[in-house]
């Protein structure tokens, strides 16, 4: 995702992506692909995950919800 990688790059963290929940989905499985179906479907309107970057790793974990 170069929209990601760019704004990382130069800078700037916190970053907030912000989109419908397919999408989300999609994008949060390229970032961690333990990230899937399941999670698309429990899912809440609206919904809050985090993706965190230990090297060139990522882990996505949903925060504020009752997951």
């Amino acid at each position: 995702m170069a929209v990601l990688e760019e704004a990382l790059a130069a800078g700037c963290q916190p970053v907030a992506l912000v989109s419908h929940g397919c999408l989300v989905t999609l994008m949060l499985r390229e970032l961690d692909p333990a990230f899937g179906f399941g999670d698309w479907v429990r899912m809440t309107t609206p919904d809050v995950c985090r993706a965190t970057r230990r090297d060139e790793a990522w882990r996505v974990d949903r925060v504020g919800t009752d997951a």
